[in-house]
């Protein structure tokens, strides 16, 4: 048991480690926009004006706004900074891809925040707050949205086969798989969810979005730097996709798990006699 914790926490932390300054960025950033709503009432006027379009559009809000930040917006940002060129048939269907998780994830979640007010109130006591952090992080995020998240890229790679990809969902497949990205997503959302839930009711579904979309413009970003400097060049290895902080954390985690068992691999074979 304590070989599958390890190999499962190892992934994410090396994640953590890519990510961890940009998360810092966009947290203060948070912050910041948070003390401005508080302080500054042109910024509060803007965020008022936004949460009445959302009220008069209803659940709509929610099925446009999140797919186009998680799902169109990332993709617009590679073009922009040339972190990727042309839109080649693979581009278009992982943009297709993330769109349509995040039009259904967006209405969930919308859900989700609505069911959360009526439970435990519109105060924004410290208990309260962070009594929807810890049910926002620690139960639906652990065992619905970051388990959703990680299936769907697992569906694509296996060509959208959906026996194949029901057949990976092992015994492991929660500590292989879903806790790696947990560990990015909690790191990342912790902090952001407790900055969302001070905020009035009517903004929290508003500043998810501006955070999916503020990710994915730093990562975007710092990729497009990263892969414009020359070779030889001390730096972390390219982030090649600015998607939302869980996507990131997906891929980055995959990638991490393939290098480990490449070295595996390899070391094997220094043990084979030839």
């Amino acid at each position: 048991m304590k070989s599958h914790l390890r190999s499962s926490i190892e992934p994410g932390l090396q994640t953590l480690h890519k990510l961890w300054k940009p998360f810092v960025a966009i947290e203060l950033l948070g912050l910041a926009i948070v003390l401005s709503y508080f302080n500054w009432p042109p910024v509060t006027a803007v965020f008022d004006r936004i949460a009445e379009v959302k009220a008069k559009v209803g659940i709509a809000f929610a099925a446009i706004a999140m797919p186009i930040a998680c799902g169109l917006l990332p993709e617009v940002f590679k073009s922009l900074t040339r972190v990727e060129r042309g839109w080649p048939r693979s581009r278009l269907t992982f943009m297709l891809h993330n769109s349509l998780l995040f039009v259904v994830l967006g209405v969930i979640v919308e859900f989700f925040y609505l069911w959360m007010n009526g439970w435990l109130g519109t105060s924004k006591t410290a208990g309260t707050v962070i009594a929807k952090v810890c049910i926002d992080q620690f139960v639906y995020s652990t065992f619905f949205a970051v388990p959703a998240i990680t299936f769907s890229f697992n569906w694509r790679r296996r060509d959208y086969q959906l026996g194949a990809a029901l057949r990976d969902v092992d015994a492991n497949w929660f500590l292989r798989e879903v806790v790696p990205v947990l560990l990015v997503n909690w790191a990342y959302w912790i902090p952001m969810g407790t900055l969302m839930y001070t905020l009035p009711t009517k903004l929290t579904f508003i500043y998810g979005v501006i955070g999916n979309a503020a990710s994915a413009t730093l990562l975007t970003a710092i990729a497009g730097r990263k892969a414009s400097m020359p070779t030889g060049s001390v730096s972390l290895r390219p982030i090649p996709l600015a998607i939302p902080p869980v996507l990131e954390a997906t891929i980055l985690v995959d990638r991490a798990r393939s290098a480990e068992n490449q070295r595996v691999e390899k070391r094997d074979e220094v043990g084979v006699p030839t």
